[in-house]
């Protein structure tokens, strides 16, 4: 049998009060708690795996870009995806050099500027066939450190503390833990 139990609270927590905040240590404690008390009540034969689905940074007010306080970044914008530590900015036909240009140009070393072609050559995505290409932003904009490319599309994820989604060692950090009954150490 497998019992499958997600724990979302640690996640939101992290959103809003950011990593390692006392709110967030109490809810690490309680997730410590949860694992230690499942941990030992296992019987011969099971096991438990403890995993999250990403890690996340803490990305102050102070490290915001809003991407529609800059008008030169929205002269060929016609769309933006994503989440605010990487965001798909799709572009009017034939200005997608121009774009990145530009793009780099504003946000220097705050962010990497990929178009779709060099986000796939680069290996951040796993591209099947071209429909699933042509979803990729024609930029593929990536925040480095602990900024984030807030919009006004997104007002309530792009104020949020916590994020993720980016290539940061911290972002990307999936722990993995393997609890077996007593019997099986």
């Amino acid at each position: 049998a497998l019992t499958y139990i997600y724990w979302p609270d640690l996640d939101r927590i992290g959103h809003v009060h950011g990593v390692g905040t006392p709110e967030w240590i109490e809810g690490l404690n309680v997730v410590n708690s949860l694992v230690s008390t499942l941990a030992e009540i296992l019987v011969p034969g099971e096991s438990l795996v403890v995993t999250s689905d990403h890690g996340m940074l803490t990305c102050p007010a102070e490290s915001r870009i809003g991407i529609e306080d800059h008008p030169s970044l929205s002269d060929s914008l016609i769309r933006i995806g994503g989440e605010p530590r990487v965001r798909h900015i799709y572009i009017r036909d034939g200005a997608q050099r121009d774009a990145q240009a530009t793009w780099k140009s504003i946000l220097g070393n705050r962010a990497r500027v990929l178009t779709r072609e060099e986000a796939i050559q680069q290996g951040l995505f796993q591209v099947a066939d071209a429909s699933i290409a042509e979803r990729i932003g024609d930029l593929v904009v990536i925040a480095t450190g602990n900024h984030t490319l807030t919009s006004r599309i997104d007002p309530r994820s792009s104020r949020l503390l916590g994020q993720h989604g980016a290539t940061t060692p911290e972002e990307i950090l999936v722990p993995l833990r393997i609890f077996q009954s007593e019997n099986e150490r």
